[in-house]
């Protein structure tokens, strides 16, 4: 009996009071009464301004590196697609060096000899990994494929 009766004071109590009067003023994000300066709002333009060069970078710099590993991604399988198709014959030996060649009717051939003890046409040298992937040995400058151009 006590519950309802609360409720029905309280409901009673919020009837009675004029519409522009609040409980908690000072708790209030806003200004409560007829007399306060009225609410200016602040243009948003220049956050968002920020917010979007913000995103507009960060993805661009995405974009780049994506980039960026499309180019190595292609270069690798440039490379492994012409040593692969490389004459050579022997069994390549995972990790160590091996030096591409080019002869004078523009074949390919693979060779554990290095470059400074012949006389050869050299493109790069290069080492097979566990993958059988064949990477650009770090023993000598990476060679750029034909097709890359800047």
């Amino acid at each position: 009996m006590r519950k309802i009766a609360y409720r029905m004071s309280s409901q009673k109590k919020a009837k009675d009071k004029p519409d522009n009067v609040v409980d908690a003023p000072g708790l209030m994000r806003y200004t409560t009464n007829l007399g306060a300066p009225a609410v200016q709002i602040k243009s948003t333009q220049p956050w968002r301004n920020r917010g979007v060069n913000k995103v507009n970078n960060r993805l661009a710099q995405r974009a780049q590196e994506i980039r960026q590993m499309a180019q190595e991604m292609a270069d690798e399988f440039y490379w492994n697609q012409t040593l692969y198709a490389a004459q050579y014959s022997f069994e390549p030996v995972v990790g160590e060096d091996y030096y591409l060649y080019s002869r004078h009717d523009h074949s390919i051939f693979l060779s554990p000899i290095a470059p400074d003890q012949w006389d050869q046409v050299f493109i790069g040298a290069f080492y097979l990994d566990s993958d059988s992937f064949w990477r650009v040995a770090i023993s000598h400058p990476a060679p750029i494929p034909p097709y890359y151009s800047k």
